[in-house]
């Protein structure tokens, strides 16, 4: 059976990925929360801690004859979306590990592992369309969404260059779609940028539910790792 290691399953679309793999795929799942008999409790904010948990859960999850592994970075956080001078110094240091620096840690590190045990690998970032452009209210959630990306892009690029052997890397856009976070940013009542405007337009329009996104999501992913395809956009 196939090992699918999930960053971020707790609730939202993570639990969406965690509820389309679960006939098919051993699950770990890592969170705070950690609310599964699957879980490992995770802090991104911690960088060695969470190193340390989660390399011993691929260890133990992905031996050398596991027959494939997929790895889903699901987790994202709208705390202080804004960077300022109302950001400590302590909590921007603290967001930037969480967004930035453990999830690029625990990739390297699964990459390393997985290429040196000759395991069949998919790492999957699911990203956003804020990778791209720089909105007003949004730079910390789009400077992670762009740092995870060009990661995944370079790795892509040395991948056909021959340096990895066994691993394929895929970014999925998934769009917009309900979800608790979606909700908890579209009824903030301290948030005064256009952004949140044409969020709640597009709820009001209608959106699909994280579980569909979900399906979605593994099954585009599949088809990625079959092309060689990069990029995903739901």
């Amino acid at each position: 059976m196939k090992t699918a290691l999930v960053v971020g399953g707790s609730s939202g679309l993570g639990a969406a990925v965690i509820a389309a793999l679960a006939d098919s795929h051993r699950l770990v799942e890592f969170s705070r929360s950690a609310p599964y008999d699957f879980s490992q409790r995770l802090d991104l904010g911690d960088t060695a801690a969470s190193l340390r948990t989660f390399m011993r859960a691929v260890r133990t999850a992905c031996p050398t004859t596991v027959e494939g592994c997929t790895f889903y970075h699901c987790a994202a956080s709208y705390q202080k979306t804004q960077w300022n001078s109302d950001v400590t110094a302590a909590g921007g240091e603290r967001e930037l590990r969480a967004n930035i620096t453990t999830p690029m840690q625990l990739i390297r590190h699964l990459v390393s592992y997985t290429e040196a045990a000759g395991i069949p690998t998919t790492i999957v970032v699911v990203t956003s369309g804020l990778a791209t452009i720089g909105r007003a209210g949004c730079a910390l959630y789009s400077m992670s969404k762009a740092a995870l990306e060009r990661l995944l892009e370079s790795y892509h690029e040395e991948s056909r260059l021959g340096h990895y052997r066994h691993c394929h890397f895929v970014t999925v856009d998934p769009g917009m779609f309900i979800s608790p976070l979606h909700h908890k940013v579209i009824t903030s009542t301290n948030h005064p940028f256009p952004v949140l405007d044409d969020m709640r337009a597009a709820a009001r329009s209608g959106l699909p539910e994280a579980a569909a996104v979900g399906r979605h999501l593994v099954a585009a992913v599949a088809t990625a790792r079959t092309s060689g395809l990069l990029r995903v956009e739901l």
